[in-house]
């Protein structure tokens, strides 16, 4: 047992060991060699709080209430092994644990870092999640604030997928499947794609604010084309940058600094947002993707932004419709229909039969490769429709997507400059929608006044190494 030196027991000390004493007297009856020591649990916040309050030095207060309670035990006449007590105040203990602790830090399992983290303003101590209650410090009850400061962790996940392995297979036999399932949870694994919208925003001192690269995670990469906007944690770097010229948002975002800060809370809270007013561009589409400060969006998951799809995130879908944000269907399930102005569970159902609907090409480009404008490079994305993996990386992620054909144009006659090249490309979507790309030369386009030659020569060449290239970014003009 582990008990807080509080002062007194209490009916909860007495019930709690009853039931323990009944236990080891049982099993030593049956010939069992029980260990039954005592451990006070004497060393942090609870002691210095309540030496305080009593104007007593924590010393003298811990040990007089360790006696007192231990007399109180000793009258009870519980199984208690006396000879095998310690106290965690004591140096003869806590040595080791700063021992273990060195260790730790030595193989790197231990390190330090800063983070935002849960404030008790009253206590003047960091909680954890599970001691936040409603927004407030589970022992003293002042509403908890939202602070980044230096800290040391421990590197638990990289023990994740063992812990996974134990809880979810046959390794743990008697366990309740209750228990293994909240232990599951707890380790909350999630697969699914990282990846990078990228941006031109620089900091105070020029330089790219993260490299240039807001980064999401996403267990959903099947809905990238639905993105209508992406959200930041009120800590985020961009959050930041923005509010230094935004007295509102500044405002907003202090405002997100208290209350709840557990998933499960965030996801019971009125969904709060504001627009930053700054713009990063879909890895895909190349278009420009608005950035908001959103009151549910966690720091500590993931990099702290998200990729708004609100088709297809019911938490997504909410935040549009309070602040009018497009809403765009990319996924389907045969025989259900969307309503744009109330959620159904199967706008976010991954396991169910769905198929991903794009037009086809997604995206037609002609980029002119010689002064003359008489050579010019067709490029045509289309979109495939199977289900495609999770778990993949960023340069992975694009070929899973989309497959790019290249075509050089000759013997072509435009009027005007390559701004007219989106009049050629409408009348070429047509052709290319209703068959894979075999040959340009059969090309007829109905826009005479634009393309004036009977048809263009050139044969297909699928970009094999497009995933290579990928990271260079949409539109980056760079092929031969």
């Amino acid at each position: 047992m582990l008990p807080s030196p509080s002062g007194k027991l209490h009916r909860g000390h007495v019930r709690n060991y009853t039931i323990n004493d009944m236990l080891t007297r049982y099993l030593r009856m049956n010939g069992y060699n029980v260990l039954m020591p005592m451990g006070w649990d004497a060393f942090g916040l609870p002691a210095e709080n309540a030496a305080l309050k009593n104007g007593v030095p924590p010393a003298k207060w811990t040990y007089e209430n360790i006696a007192y309670m231990k007399k109180q035990m000793q009258a009870m006449g519980l199984a208690i092994d006396w000879s095998r007590e310690v106290a965690t105040c004591d140096p003869e203990y806590y040595k080791w644990n700063q021992w273990l602790f060195l260790k730790m830090l030595e193989k790197g399992i231990a390190y330090r870092k800063t983070q935002v983290v849960n404030w008790d303003p009253v206590d003047q101590t960091v909680l954890a999640n599970e001691q936040v209650i409603d927004g407030k410090g589970w022992r003293t009850g002042a509403v908890v604030e939202k602070r980044e400061i230096p800290g040391y962790y421990l590197k638990i996940t990289d023990y994740a997928e063992e812990l996974l392995g134990f809880v979810t297979g046959d390794k743990l036999p008697g366990w309740p499947e209750r228990v293994k399932l909240m232990q599951e949870n707890w380790i909350g694994k999630s697969e699914g794609v990282r990846f990078a919208f990228t941006h031109d925003i620089a900091g105070e001192d020029g330089a790219l604010i993260g490299d240039g690269k807001m980064y999401v995670f996403t267990t959903r990469a099947d809905t990238i084309m639905g993105v209508t906007f992406c959200a930041v944690a009120p800590e985020h770097p961009l959050a930041t940058h923005a509010a230094k010229g935004n007295a509102a948002l500044a405002a907003f975002i202090e405002e997100c600094k208290t209350g709840g800060t557990t998933e499960a809370e965030l996801a019971t809270q009125e969904k709060k947002g504001m627009p930053t007013g700054l713009f990063v561009t879909h890895p895909l589409t190349g278009e420009k993707v608005e950035v908001w400060v959103g009151n549910y969006v966690l720091m500590g998951y993931g990099d702290g932004a998200v990729m708004g799809v609100p088709a297809h995130d019911e938490r997504d879908f909410a935040f549009a419709l309070k602040y009018g944000i497009e809403i765009k269907q990319v996924v389907l399930v045969d025989g259900e229909t969307f309503d744009y102005h109330q959620w159904n569970d199967w706008y976010g159902d991954k396991q169910r039969a769905v198929r991903i609907e794009f037009p086809r090409p997604a995206f037609v480009r002609l980029h002119r490769m010689s002064p003359s404008h008489r050579v010019f490079r067709l490029e045509i994305i289309q979109f495939h429709t199977y289900r495609y993996k999770y778990s993949l990386t960023e340069r992975q992620l694009r070929p899973y997507l989309t497959t790019r054909y290249i075509y050089r144009l000759t013997r072509c006659t435009m009027k005007g400059s390559l701004s007219n090249a989106s009049a050629i490309v409408q009348g070429l979507k047509g052709w290319v929608t209703r068959r894979q790309p075999a040959a340009l030369s059969d090309v007829e386009t109905s826009e005479p006044e634009v393309v004036a030659a009977g048809g263009c020569e050139g044969a297909p060449r699928p970009f094999a190494e497009e995933r290579d290239r990928w990271p260079l970014g949409p539109g980056v003009d760079n092929y031969s």
